[in-house]
Protein backbone atom coordinates (compact mmCIF):
# COMPACT_ATOMS: atom_id res chain seq x y z
CA UNK A 1 0.00 0.00 0.00
CA UNK A 2 1.06 3.48 -1.28
CA UNK A 3 0.46 6.04 1.21
CA UNK A 4 -0.10 9.47 -0.40
CA UNK A 5 -0.76 12.96 1.68
CA UNK A 6 -2.73 14.98 0.33
CA UNK A 7 -2.71 18.74 0.63
CA UNK A 8 -4.96 19.34 3.56
CA UNK A 9 -3.05 16.52 5.25
CA UNK A 10 -5.73 13.99 4.62
CA UNK A 11 -4.27 10.12 3.80
CA UNK A 12 -4.94 8.35 0.19
CA UNK A 13 -4.34 4.90 -0.19
CA UNK A 14 -5.94 2.62 -3.20
CA UNK A 15 -6.68 -1.23 -1.71
CA UNK A 16 -6.26 -4.51 -3.58
CA UNK A 17 -9.29 -4.35 -4.83
CA UNK A 18 -8.96 -0.80 -6.70
CA UNK A 19 -10.76 0.95 -4.23
CA UNK A 20 -9.57 4.70 -3.24
CA UNK A 21 -9.29 5.47 0.36
CA UNK A 22 -9.32 8.57 1.83
CA UNK A 23 -8.81 9.43 5.55
CA UNK A 24 -8.84 12.33 7.53
CA UNK A 25 -7.29 12.15 11.32
CA UNK A 26 -8.01 14.12 14.45
CA UNK A 27 -6.53 13.98 17.23
CA UNK A 28 -8.45 13.94 20.27
CA UNK A 29 -7.92 13.91 24.07
CA UNK A 30 -8.81 10.04 24.96
CA UNK A 31 -10.83 10.58 27.93
CA UNK A 32 -15.05 11.10 26.36
CA UNK A 33 -13.33 10.65 22.54
CA UNK A 34 -16.13 8.50 21.96
CA UNK A 35 -18.74 9.31 23.91
CA UNK A 36 -20.19 11.05 21.29
CA UNK A 37 -20.10 8.06 19.15
CA UNK A 38 -22.07 6.04 22.31
CA UNK A 39 -24.78 8.64 22.40
CA UNK A 40 -25.56 8.74 19.04
CA UNK A 41 -26.19 4.44 18.61
CA UNK A 42 -29.15 5.12 20.58
CA UNK A 43 -30.83 6.65 17.37
CA UNK A 44 -28.47 5.55 14.69
CA UNK A 45 -26.44 2.60 13.57
CA UNK A 46 -23.21 2.31 14.11
CA UNK A 47 -20.84 0.09 16.75
CA UNK A 48 -17.98 0.78 19.57
CA UNK A 49 -15.62 -1.58 20.69
CA UNK A 50 -13.61 -0.63 23.53
CA UNK A 51 -10.87 -2.38 25.68
CA UNK A 52 -9.87 -0.45 28.98
CA UNK A 53 -7.16 -3.50 29.82
CA UNK A 54 -3.94 -2.39 30.57
CA UNK A 55 -0.49 -3.89 31.12
CA UNK A 56 2.65 -2.14 30.56
CA UNK A 57 4.71 -2.74 27.53
CA UNK A 58 1.81 -5.84 26.24
CA UNK A 59 -1.60 -3.79 26.04
CA UNK A 60 -2.54 -0.61 25.75
CA UNK A 61 -6.46 1.10 25.93
CA UNK A 62 -8.14 1.34 22.60
CA UNK A 63 -11.38 2.05 21.57
CA UNK A 64 -12.98 2.30 18.12
CA UNK A 65 -16.28 3.73 16.89
CA UNK A 66 -18.50 4.26 13.74
CA UNK A 67 -22.00 5.86 13.14
CA UNK A 68 -24.02 5.89 10.35
CA UNK A 69 -21.83 2.87 7.98
CA UNK A 70 -22.12 2.44 4.61
CA UNK A 71 -23.69 -0.46 4.17
CA UNK A 72 -25.34 -3.42 5.28
CA UNK A 73 -24.84 -6.96 5.31
CA UNK A 74 -27.71 -9.76 6.54
CA UNK A 75 -27.82 -13.45 5.44
CA UNK A 76 -30.76 -15.82 6.06
CA UNK A 77 -29.86 -19.21 4.92
CA UNK A 78 -28.05 -18.99 1.60
CA UNK A 79 -29.64 -15.71 0.69
CA UNK A 80 -27.98 -12.09 1.16
CA UNK A 81 -28.54 -8.95 0.93
CA UNK A 82 -26.32 -6.14 0.55
CA UNK A 83 -28.01 -2.93 1.22
CA UNK A 84 -26.67 0.61 0.40
CA UNK A 85 -27.87 2.99 3.95
CA UNK A 86 -26.21 6.64 2.41
CA UNK A 87 -23.97 8.16 -0.35
CA UNK A 88 -20.89 5.96 0.51
CA UNK A 89 -22.42 2.92 -0.11
CA UNK A 90 -23.80 3.62 -3.36
CA UNK A 91 -20.64 4.08 -4.57
CA UNK A 92 -19.50 1.15 -2.76
CA UNK A 93 -22.47 -1.18 -4.70
CA UNK A 94 -21.15 -1.45 -7.81
CA UNK A 95 -18.22 -2.39 -7.37
CA UNK A 96 -19.12 -5.15 -4.94
CA UNK A 97 -21.40 -6.23 -7.71
CA UNK A 98 -19.13 -6.87 -10.18
CA UNK A 99 -16.71 -8.80 -7.53
CA UNK A 100 -19.38 -10.76 -6.80
CA UNK A 101 -21.22 -11.43 -10.31
CA UNK A 102 -17.73 -12.96 -11.21
CA UNK A 103 -18.13 -15.54 -8.29
CA UNK A 104 -19.22 -18.84 -9.82
CA UNK A 105 -20.84 -19.72 -6.37
CA UNK A 106 -23.03 -16.76 -6.36
CA UNK A 107 -26.22 -15.65 -8.49
CA UNK A 108 -27.31 -12.37 -8.37
CA UNK A 109 -30.95 -11.86 -8.02
CA UNK A 110 -31.44 -8.71 -7.98
CA UNK A 111 -29.33 -5.49 -8.49
CA UNK A 112 -30.24 -2.03 -7.92
CA UNK A 113 -28.87 1.73 -6.88
CA UNK A 114 -29.32 1.00 -3.51
CA UNK A 115 -29.64 -3.35 -2.77
CA UNK A 116 -27.76 -6.07 -4.16
CA UNK A 117 -30.09 -9.60 -3.75
CA UNK A 118 -28.07 -12.58 -4.04
CA UNK A 119 -27.85 -16.57 -3.19
CA UNK A 120 -25.31 -18.49 -2.48
CA UNK A 121 -25.10 -22.22 -4.08
CA UNK A 122 -25.02 -25.30 -2.34
CA UNK A 123 -22.24 -27.29 -2.41
CA UNK A 124 -21.94 -29.28 -5.82
CA UNK A 125 -20.45 -32.47 -3.93
CA UNK A 126 -19.47 -33.51 -0.81
CA UNK A 127 -16.39 -32.05 1.28
CA UNK A 128 -13.91 -33.39 3.07
CA UNK A 129 -12.91 -32.36 6.32
CA UNK A 130 -9.91 -30.63 4.97
CA UNK A 131 -11.98 -29.08 2.70
CA UNK A 132 -14.84 -27.57 4.52
CA UNK A 133 -13.43 -23.91 3.94
CA UNK A 134 -13.97 -23.96 0.19
CA UNK A 135 -17.94 -24.94 1.01
CA UNK A 136 -19.36 -22.38 -0.62
CA UNK A 137 -21.35 -20.48 1.92
CA UNK A 138 -22.17 -16.56 2.88
CA UNK A 139 -18.52 -16.69 3.95
CA UNK A 140 -17.67 -16.89 0.39
CA UNK A 141 -19.04 -13.35 -0.21
CA UNK A 142 -18.24 -11.87 3.16
CA UNK A 143 -14.61 -13.32 1.95
CA UNK A 144 -14.70 -11.75 -1.64
CA UNK A 145 -15.66 -8.63 0.16
CA UNK A 146 -13.11 -8.13 2.61
CA UNK A 147 -10.80 -8.73 -0.34
CA UNK A 148 -11.92 -5.84 -2.11
CA UNK A 149 -10.47 -3.52 1.00
CA UNK A 150 -7.56 -5.53 1.48
CA UNK A 151 -4.31 -3.11 2.40
CA UNK A 152 -0.78 -4.08 3.32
Amino acid sequence: MTLKVLENGAESFVTAGGITITRERHDRPYEGAIDTYVDGLNSRRGAVFSSNYEYPGRYTRWDTAIIDPPLVISARGRAMRIEALNGRGEALLPVIGRTLGGLSEVTIADISKKLIRLDVAKPGRVFTEEERSRVPSVFTVLRAITALFKTA
